[in-house]
């Protein structure tokens, strides 16, 4: 691909104005339709790797990057040089939605990229070298009317760990008798598909462009705070459908309680500070009913979903995106409440660029300047699911870092982030991982660093006052401000918090503080985790030093000392056989 250079306008000096979008920086010249592209390091390493594998004849390479890491600016930088080689190539672009379209589409316009749009209600542009394509227009239109007859072609597929659909197979199809060679690039922050199988039935190689531990380090996206609210009871694990995910009736019928949706509506207007953000829910009417609670305590609520008409929809985005209460617009939108839509391709600033103008009429208001933009900076999850992508690319719709924007807060009330692990784990993969594989080896890779896990999330504190859950960090609740009750059951500090709750939210108070409760299936297995953990590194040093191994009897003796109580012997012994103790006792 090679460093480019700033293109240097003709009658004088480039015109040095910058944009940043996704990490691409744009160097534009005023005098040229040309736009340079200059990748960040780890953009220009995945490119070149990907290169490399189709060297090797590893022609379907997954190219793996988390939300906002530029995953666009990535095959930009490919397709610049594929419309440069001498050996023609074709290029097409394929998505599976009208937002995934528009938005490549503003890119290759601002980098002066010519390129067609497949798409119903657009004028096709047959012979353009790229052509940018909505999966289900193009699995209809035959392929050959619209290509230049390259006979190479250079194909990206956006979100592609949605490839196994048939219509993407059908189009690969196709694409594979009309060309001679075909590279493919499979786009995605989630590379598994959302049943929990890997990619390598379809894919010979996968590229890790950059991890988001790496973004968060680097300031390009950020995790936020996670303020986990009483989770539901456990779903069922058998109430599962055809399609591996919760049955939505199940699932319904536990999240609309009437305390957990009071919860949820307190929840919000306690940690919102005004800001606009996206609730994900499981079913419509469990949309509907939450509407009902959101706008009875004053916000500004709309629903969106598949059947939501695209109009109507560009509407809601556009509101949302001039939402929120420190936003005077009179139709800005405080909460958007949705249902599996938003979940891939959805940015808040892209949307507002791209949508803004076609709501101009509605929403400017008469003005010749358009409504300010306010970063989303709110996530509430009501929705449990299997589907650890599905949770990740909702977590990701958040992420992305805004100068505007003072900080990310997902509200979760259906405990995903303790079932699926927080964003900053997810890194590693392989075409052979199956969310079931991925989910043990997050495991094993968290016990090695020492981390306490359970079902895939790390050891939480909760607050003795309002069982509001989160990481180790602060001392103090982030929901109610009162000291806290640890992962393991302990008592909280003298100096407690007084409950702050409206009526009606799901409280469950500690009814006795100097009399340690049972703990939990997930705070017993954190707990013996984090000690059978630390038993091992402790005793690893002391071999070195020459002393004695300490035996695993002395976590039974803790165990005693805080919960007043004999351990579950058949838990003990797991862990003991686990990290390779005897089944003496001591």
């Amino acid at each position: 691909m090679g460093d480019p250079t700033v293109c240097e306008r003709s009658g004088g000096a480039a015109d040095r104005g910058v944009s940043e979008d996704d990490g691409a920086v744009y160097w534009r010249n005023s005098g040229c339709k040309v736009t340079t592209l200059k990748l960040r390091p780890y953009q220009q390493a995945a490119i070149d790797a990907v290169r490399e594998n189709w060297r090797v004849g590893k022609n379907r390479v997954v190219l793996v990057a988390p939300v906002g890491a530029g995953k666009t600016a990535c095959a930009e930088g490919m397709i610049q040089r594929a419309l440069e080689s001498p050996n023609g190539f074709d290029v097409w672009f394929l998505a599976h939605r009208a937002e995934l379209i528009d938005q490549p589409a503003r890119r290759f316009m601002k980098s002066g990229i010519p390129f067609g749009i497949v798409k119903a209600g657009v004028a096709p542009k047959p012979g353009c070298r790229v052509q940018i394509a909505s999966v289900q227009t193009l699995k209809n239109r035959p392929i050959e009317a619209l290509s230049k007859a390259n006979k190479r072609a250079l194909v990206f597929v956006d979100e592609g760990h949605r490839v196994k659909a048939n219509t993407y197979l059908q189009i690969l199809r196709d694409l594979r008798t009309t060309y001679e060679v075909v590279y493919v690039v499979y786009l995605t922050a989630t590379p598994y598909r959302l049943d929990g199988q890997g990619l390598g039935d379809v894919a010979d190689a996968l590229v890790e462009a950059t991890t988001p531990k790496e973004l968060i380090s680097l300031g390009f996206i950020t995790e936020g705070t996670v303020i986990g609210r009483p989770p539901p009871e456990q779903l069922d694990p058998r109430a599962v459908g055809a399609d591996g995910e919760y049955d939505e009736a199940a699932t319904e019928a536990i999240m609309d309680r009437p305390k957990l949706v009071g919860d949820a509506v307190a929840t919000w207007k306690k940690h919102s500070d005004g800001y606009p953000g996206l609730g994900r829910c499981c079913t419509k009417a469990s949309a509907m009913r939450r509407a009902e609670a959101f706008k009875a305590a004053g916000f500004r609520v709309g629903f969106l979903d598949g059947e939501t008409p695209r109009r109507e929809r560009q509407s809601l985005l556009a509101r949302l995106a001039i939402g929120g209460q420190r936003s005077a617009h009179p139709l800005g939108l405080d909460v958007l409440l949705f249902v599996n839509v938003l979940t891939e391709g959805y940015d808040s600033e892209s949307s507002y660029d791209l949508v803004l103008h076609e709501c101009r009429s509605e929403l400017w208001q008469g003005r010749s300047y358009p409504p300010e933009y306010v970063p989303l900076c709110v996530l509430g999850d009501y929705a449990p699911t299997k589907s650890m992508g599905a949770f990740i690319q909702f977590w990701g719709r958040g992420s992305r870092v805004h100068k505007d924007k003072p900080w990310l807060r997902l509200l979760s009330h259906a405990g995903n982030e303790d079932e699926h692990c927080f964003l900053s784990a997810h890194e590693g993969f392989s075409l052979e991982h199956k969310q079931s594989e991925w989910m043990a080896k997050l495991r094993e890779r968290n016990i090695q660093q020492g981390v306490a896990v359970s079902q895939g999330g790390a050891t939480r504190l909760i607050c003795a006052t309002c069982q509001t859950r989160w990481l180790p960090g602060t001392s103090t609740c982030l929901h109610c401000g009162g000291n806290t009750l640890n992962a393991m059951g302990r008592a909280p500090g003298e100096d407690g918090g007084g409950d702050e709750e409206a009526p009606g939210e799901l409280v469950e108070k500690q009814a006795d503080a100097e009399a340690p409760r049972p703990p939990t299936p997930f705070e017993l297995e954190a707990w013996f985790t984090s000690e059978f953990s630390k038993l091992r590194r402790e005793n690893s040093i002391r071999v070195s030093d020459g002393q004695r191994a300490w035996k695993p009897g002395r976590i039974i003796f803790k165990y005693k000392g805080i919960f007043k109580r004999d351990p579950p012997w058949e838990v003990y012994n797991r862990y003991k056989r686990q990290y390779g103790f005897t089944q003496t006792e001591e």
